[in-house]
Formats: C-alpha cells, sequence, structure tokens
C-alpha cells in the first residue's frame, strides 16, 4: 500500500460529503487514494463494473435507492469487494445488521476524521484480503478431502455434521447438503445411531485418537465391515470444537484374510501330510534293509545294514518332528538330538554306564539344515558308541550347539574314549561314516576340526542353510 495509490469509489449524492470526504483522505499522508466519485447506485455500479477498485465508500441514502437495500443490492453486485458504509444514518442496530450482513464497517458522517477514515479503508482491505486467503485455504481443504478415498467428516461439538466429502456421500447414501445440520439420529437406525453418539461422548471425555471396528449398512444395501478413526479439533482459545473421523473400509481385507487363512491351513494339512507319508516310506526302507540283514550271516555286511538302517531313521526322524511340530518350517533342534540319541542308544545296546550329555539351546532349524546337520550328528555319535568305548565299562559322550560371537553354529561331538587314531586322517580316510560326514559339512559351507586330547572331539562351525528355488 505504501509504493501505490488505493483506488477508492466514493457512492454518494451529495457534493458537499463528497469533497468532505476527500479533504479528509487528502490529509492521510501515510497513504495515497485515488478517488472515483458517483452520485447515483445504478452509476456507482456501472464504473464498478468497469474499473478495480480496492474498496468502496457507500453512502446509504442515494436517489435511486434508500437504507439498508442499497448496502444489499451493492454487496450482492460485488460480494468480493470491501464496503464501507458512510453514512448520516446513526442507528447501532442498523449497523450491527449490516457488519453480519458484509460490511467491513459502519461510520457515521460527522464523527470521523480523516485518518480514522484512512485506517478502516486500509483495515477494510487488509480484511478482505485475509477473507480471501482463508476462503482459499478452505477451497484447497475440501478439494483435497473430497480426493482421499476414504468417507471423511467432521462434526460440531453438539454432534452436528459440519462437512464431509465424496466418499462419505456416497458411504451414508445422503448428499453434503442434507448431511450438513445433521445428528446421527437423523441419517441412522436408532440402534445404530446411539452406538455413534456414544463414541462420540467417549471421545469429548477422553480426546485421544479414537479407533473401533463396526459392521454398518452402506446406502447400496450391503453390510461392510468399516474400521473408525477419530479425533477432537480444538479452537483458537484451545477449547474442543468438534470431531472428525474417517472410515477405512476393511471388507475387502478381511475377506482376503479369511481365504488366505483358509488356503494356508489347506497347505499346512497338504505339508504335513507330505511330511508324514516320507516318513513312512523311509521307514518303509529302514524294514528293507533289516529284512535283508536278516538274510546275510557276514558280520560285516549286517554292521553296513545296520548303519545304513540308522541313516534312514535320522532323516525319517526330521520329517515326524516337523509333522508333529506346530511350525511346519522349522524343528526344535534340542528334541531332535534326544530322540536320535535315544534310538542310536537302544539300537546298539548302549548299556547305562555310557553316559550322554546334551547341551543344546532353543535352536531352531529349517530342512535345509537340519538334515545334514542331523545326519552328522548321527554319524558321529555312532563313531563314538561304536568305536571309542572297546574295552571299558564307562564312559561319556557330549553333543553341544551353541551360537558363538560372529553368529555362526558351532557343534561339538566329543567323547573321553579312546581317542581316534593318531596316523590316520580323519579328511581321507575309506570309512563311509566319515566320508559322509565331510560331505555334509561342505554342504553346510562350514568347517570341521579334530581334537585328540582326552578322546575325540570333533567341531565343526557352519552357518544355517536357506531354502533355495529348485530347477
Amino acid at each position: 500500500m505504501e509504493n501505490e495509490k488505493v483506488k477508492v469509489l466514493i457512492i454518494e449524492d451529495s457534493p458537499e460529503d463528497y469533497f468532505l470526504i476527500q479533504e479528509m483522505l487528502d490529509e492521510v499522508e501515510a497513504t495515497q487514494f485515488e478517488l472515483e466519485h458517483a452520485e447515483t447506485l445504478q452509476e456507482g455500479l456501472e464504473l464498478f463494473d468497469k474499473k478495480i477498485f480496492d474498496v468502496l465508500l457507500l453512502d446509504l441514502g442515494l436517489p435511486d435507492s434508500e437504507g439498508f437495500e442499497t448496502f444489499t443490492k451493492t454487496h450482492e453486485n460485488s460480494p468480493q469487494s470491501p464496503i464501507i458504509i458512510l453514512t448520516g444514518l446513526k442507528d447501532e442496530n442498523l449497523g450491527t445488521r449490516a457488519v453480519k450482513s458484509g460490511a467491513q464497517d459502519y461510520l457515521v458522517k460527522g464523527e470521523i476524521s480523516g485518518p480514522l477514515l484512512a485506517r478502516s479503508v486500509n483495515y477494510a482491505i487488509e480484511r478482505k484480503k485475509a477473507e480471501k486467503v482463508i476462503e482459499e485455504h478452505l477451497q484447497f481443504s475440501t478439494t483435497l478431502i473430497d480426493t482421499i478415498p476414504l468417507p471423511i467428516f467432521y462434526k460440531d461439538r453438539e454432534g452436528k455434521y459440519r462437512g464431509c466429502n465424496s466418499a462419505f456421500e456416497s458411504m451414508v447414501g445422503f448428499t453434503k447438503e442434507e448431511i450438513i445440520g445433521k445428528s446421527v439420529y437423523d441419517l441412522y437406525p436408532e440402534e445404530l445411531a446411539e452406538k455413534y453418539y456414544q463414541k462420540d461422548e467417549e471421545l469429548i471425555k477422553n480426546p485421544e485418537i479414537q479407533e473401533y471396528e463396526y459392521n454398518v449398512l452402506f446406502s447400496n444395501g450391503e453390510e461392510h465391515n468399516v474400521i473408525f478413526h477419530k479425533a477432537t479439533y480444538q479452537d483458537s482459545y484451545g477449547e474442543i470444537s468438534g470431531i472428525i473421523g474417517a472410515v477405512t473400509d476393511v471388507t475387502k481385507l478381511l475377506k482376503a484374510e479369511k481365504e488366505l487363512k483358509k488356503s494356508l491351513k489347506e497347505k499346512e494339512v497338504l505339508l504335513r501330510e507330505i511330511h508324514h507319508r516320507v516318513k513312512n516310506n523311509m521307514q518303509i526302507i529302514s524294514s528293507l534293509f533289516n529284512l535283508e540283514s536278516s538274510y546275510t550271516t557276514c558280520a560285516e555286511e549286517k554292521k553296513i545294514f545296520e548303519d545304513s538302517q540308522n541313516r534312514v531313521k535320522s532323516m525319517a526322524m526330521i520329517h515326524e518332528k516337523l509333522y508333529q511340530a506346530q511350525d511346519l518350517a522349522k524343528i526344535d533342534f534340542a528334541d531332535y538330538i534326544k530322540s536320535l540319541a535315544s534310538v542310536l542308544f537302544a539300537s546298539y545296546g548302549v548299556g547305562p554306564k555310557i553316559k550322554l550329555s546334551i547341551d543344546v539351546g532353543n535352536i531352531l532349524f529349517d530342512i535345509e539344515t537340519a538334515i545334514p546337520c542331523g545326519l552328522i550328528v548321527n554319524e558321529l555319535l555312532t563313531n563314538s558308541i561304536k568305536h571309542a568305548f572297546p574295552h571299558v565299562k564307562e564312559g561319556k559322550i557330549n553333543i553341544e550347539l551353541h551360537l558363538n560371537e560372529d553368529g555362526d553354529f558351532v557343534l561339538i561331538v566329543k567323547d573321553n574314549g579312546i581317542g581316534f587314531p593318531k596316523d590316520m586322517s580323519f579328511k581321507n580316510t575309506e570309512t563311509l561314516g566319515l566320508q559322509l560326514v565331510n560331505t555334509l559339512v561342505g554342504q553346510l559351507e562350514g568347517n570341521i576340526e579334530l581334537n585328540r586330547e582326552a578322546g575325540t572331539e570333533f567341531i565343526i562351525t557352519f552357518k544355517e542353510l536357506h531354502y533355495k528355488e529348485r530347477i
């Protein structure tokens, strides 16, 4: 305003009053005014259509219009322009009515000075600018809310709807005009309306984000599962003004979740059946080995059949543990080792003086890791049972499995027996069991070490394998 003139249209039928207004504004040095004058309302409105003015000074008593109607006609013709009523009518009620109807100010001739009039003009212009900014922001917010696909609504403190978006209109089956000013009791069945009202009251008393789920009947007659998210909003004094809410339709999501659970249950049943059948087939193979061994009298051949039978049992036991477990993807390896050791001790007739210590934490393996690791334990435990205590009555076998600081698994199988032969390399041996151990360690991408002090101790370090897609 400091660098450009304020354009003012004065609609005033009295030349004396016009010149007086002109003199008052000329006295104001802070603001430069550019004035235009019209003596009738018709002349003024025609000027207003041809030129752009910053503010309009309006007398209510004109040759072609009288009283409040003068303001009404002017405001209807140019609702975006700031209008200051400058009249000789000293009527407080009329002034209040005019301001409430959109006038920026109501001034009485003879009671104002130049600075007061200038200040009123400047304030009127600034207020109109502020109103325009607010209106633009409101329009932006309304457009933004309308583009959101979720139904959104807001209410006042008394529970009357003050606004909503198009998605909410579609949900309830009423237009925005039919919704605004109504309460839940006007739009919904009484039972449902009472639930909404109670939830609103709870939120007002405890103004935190509120979330709850309801079954709602949409305007198309279909029942939907929806989740309400609601919160309070405040006025400029920090007092609760009302409630804003958004509605999320989760009907399709819940349906998909139900179908997914059903599908997973079917796959779980199928997978359990597969593990069960694999275990049964392996038991058949084990029984065939047992049957074949009965047809030979060669002790060496019987040992081969017995070792092979135990290897098959160790794999069958993995599948048995999996189909019995709650989690089909993981096996409790501590439980598995205990069961495997029990089977091997019974198979080789190990007496009570050979003690077994198992130290395995809460470790769960998937089948990719469990089968090779289980076979390694089977071979090394079998090796200790068969060879560690040939001439002694007492002994101890230890099995440990834990994670080290690097996140690798460490498997230890040791005994305090006669020890591994010093002239034999466990990595270059003709025995099938140790050849199998080395192969399986390689499959686990691990490392194996042998400690011959105080018996035999195999230390295997490896990482858990993960499922690789088969081609």
